[in-house]
């Protein structure tokens, strides 16, 4: 009995949630699709890189789509000296995504020079400075869903 090699093609991109997960951003997927060649060059810099990333149809970063920039030479496909990534990939699932990224609306929250971003209506959204453990905009919790006082900023009715 033989039994032939390993298949070296990806396992198959499982669908993503229906509409996206947010008002300010545009309908996914969230995800640069690569050739079967191209995938597994992406797979090889990922482990070879120890990048922090898991594939998911909610990943927070489109991983696939910064490292196809970056093969390409874009000049804005690179990591800070921090190992940060640009916002340019961030999804919609990011808890710090901005309108940097390909995936949103003009109205998504913009950086400010204070390392904090804002809504269009001037309301912190996010701070570089906040702890760890307030990282997650309320409406991100899980009681979010019982409570109208977590929603987002913009859903919420009235003004803020």
């Amino acid at each position: 009995m033989s039994s032939s090699p390993p298949s070296l093609a990806p396992p198959p991109t499982p669908p993503p949630p229906a509409g996206p997960p947010r008002p300010d951003a545009l309908p996914g997927p969230y995800t640069t699709q690569l050739s079967p060649a191209e995938e597994i060059q992406f797979q090889q810099w990922i482990k070879a890189n120890k990048i922090p990333w898991q594939d998911s149809p909610t990943a927070d970063y489109d991983m696939r789509g910064y490292w196809k920039a970056q093969q390409s030479g874009d000049p804005n496909a690179k990591q800070g000296a921090n190992l940060h990534f640009p916002d340019t990939y961030k999804t919609p699932y990011h808890r710090s995504f901005s309108n940097e990224s390909k995936y949103a609306l003009p109205v998504a929250p913009h950086w400010t020079n204070q390392n904090q971003q804002v809504d269009p209506h001037g309301k912190v959204t996010w701070d570089d400075r906040w702890p760890e453990d307030h990282a997650r905009p309320a409406w991100e919790l899980p009681s979010s869903s019982s409570s109208p006082a977590l929603q987002p900023p913009w859903a919420k009715k009235g003004g803020s």
